[in-house]
This record gives C-alpha cells, sequence and structure tokens, in this order.
C-alpha cells in the first residue's frame, strides 16, 4: 500500500520492499508505427526486456522459439531472470 502525499507517493516505514518482478517480452502487432511506440516506452522500464517483434503471430511463435533455445544453451538469459 502506497499513501499519497501532497503529490509524492511515500511508502510507510512498516511495509517491506516490493519484490521485483522481471518480464521477457515478445512484440505482436501489424503496425509498425505501434510496436515501436510501445517498444519505445518498455525500453525505459528497467525490469522488462524485449527479446523481438513481429508482426503476426507465426513471426512471434518463431521468435519465442529461436528464444527458448538460446535460453537452454546459455547462462545470460537465467543470470537475467534470476
Amino acid at each position: 500500500m502506497v499513501y499519497h502525499d501532497c503529490g509524492t507517493l511515500v511508502r510507510p516505514a512498516f511495509l517491506p520492499p516490493m519484490e521485483t518482478q522481471r518480464y521477457t517480452m515478445v512484440l505482436v502487432d501489424d503496425q509498425s508505427i505501434f510496436l515501436d511506440g510501445i517498444e519505445s516506452l518498455l525500453e525505459r522500464m528497467p525490469e522488462v526486456r524485449i527479446i523481438g517483434k513481429a508482426h503476426n503471430g507465426r513471426a512471434a511463435l518463431d521468435l519465442v522459439t529461436v528464444h527458448e533455445a538460446w535460453c537452454s544453451w546459455t547462462s545470460t538469459c537465467r543470470e537475467w531472470m534470476a
């Protein structure tokens, strides 16, 4: 729970810090300008990693398949998710 105090967010001292989750994403849309805009916003979030962009479902599944294969033989993926 976060309280608002004069427009600023204040975390009470008795609440433990929230655990940061990380997200790996594939962005999918048939409009390039939309994909670029969403990518631009999400790149600013340190907990988000974009592994690719696709213009249709088939291309998205191909990206995920390649990413899973890459993660299975490298520790870089597991280190990022830890």
